[in-house]
């Protein structure tokens, strides 16, 4: 593996990184409520 491909692969990683990790933040966002509901959970212990 050269220089030019491994900068490409990490310019994919870097992308696909700062890509999933708000996506995946925003969806465990979403989906507390509804596993506080389903587990009768609360906020306060």
């Amino acid at each position: 593996m050269d220089y030019k491909e491994l900068k490409k692969d990490l310019l994919i990683v870097g992308i696909l990184v700062s890509f999933l990790t708000p996506f995946v933040r925003a969806s465990i966002n979403l989906a507390l409520p509804s596993l506080a509901i389903e587990f009768d959970l609360s906020a306060v212990f």
